[in-house]
């Protein structure tokens, strides 16, 4: 039996997600996908004996990058933050309510250490931002 991680970067619209073999250390799986499809990710994480690392943004402290910008701007990615922080909130309930083991992972690292990781990792196949970070939550393991 496969040992499988599940890194997950919750989106209000498709999540990023990646799938890594802890045995063959090797990435299987990452694309872009809804939220109904992350909860059956997540099944199958649980009888493969794996785990699911789920970054949540909402561990980082208080921040104010956007000070420049317009009220509007900043009213507009705070109401995306809060959505995904639900959407995050919403996937560790789940995992809760179905004894299916995470991580909660503050996120540390810059888009630019997700984008070599994902390199390293060699998936031939072109993918959004959302799933590079993804990738670097499991990568490894």
């Amino acid at each position: 039996m496969k040992i499988l991680y599940l890194g997950i970067d919750p989106d209000t619209d498709k999540s990023g997600i990646a799938i890594w073999d802890a045995q063959e250390k090797k990435l299987l799986e990452c694309r872009s996908v809804n939220f109904f499809e992350v909860l059956h990710l997540l099944d199958v994480v649980k009888d493969q004996k794996g785990m699911a690392h789920i970054e949540c943004g909402w561990l980082n402290k208080k921040s104010n990058f956007h000070k420049a910008q317009g009220a509007n701007v900043r009213e507009k990615i705070a109401k995306n933050v809060g959505a995904c922080e639900t959407i995050s909130r919403l996937f560790i309930q789940y995992c809760d309510l179905h004894n299916i083991r995470y991580r909660a992972i503050k996120p540390s690292r810059s888009k630019e250490q997700n984008n070599a990781l994902f390199r390293l990792a060699k998936w031939p196949h072109r993918v959004n931002q959302d799933v590079r970070d993804a990738v670097a939550l499991v990568y490894g393991f």
